[in-house]
């Protein structure tokens, strides 16, 4: 199984916006994550998009590869903020394929 998309949908709210991810793999299954409901979505959901465009192929079932990956690819821009969010987001749209 390998991932074949990283798509981020932005919905805006009343009081705030969120940023939702969505992981497909190549088998048809696909993972859904939440980013942030605070007003920096917009910045989170670019952090998903740069940070989504790093997984491609990789087996999303390997969930502390990922993790590695993007420490070691991500560290140096920080680790809090939009790209924390956007990892998490990620994060649990991985954690949702491997449960299903």
């Amino acid at each position: 199984m390998q991932i074949t998309a990283v798509k981020t949908f932005l919905v805006e709210g009343i009081k705030y916006n969120w940023t939702l991810v969505k992981v497909e793999t190549d088998t048809g299954l696909h993972g859904w994550g939440e980013g942030t409901n605070w007003p920096g979505s917009p910045l989170v959901e670019a952090a998903c998009r740069h940070v989504g465009e790093r997984i491609i192929g990789l087996d999303p079932r390997r969930i502390d590869f990922v993790w590695t990956k993007f420490y070691r690819d991500m560290h140096w821009m920080g680790q809090a903020g939009p790209l924390l969010s956007a990892i998490s987001a990620i994060d649990i749209a991985l954690w949702d394929i491997k449960g299903k």
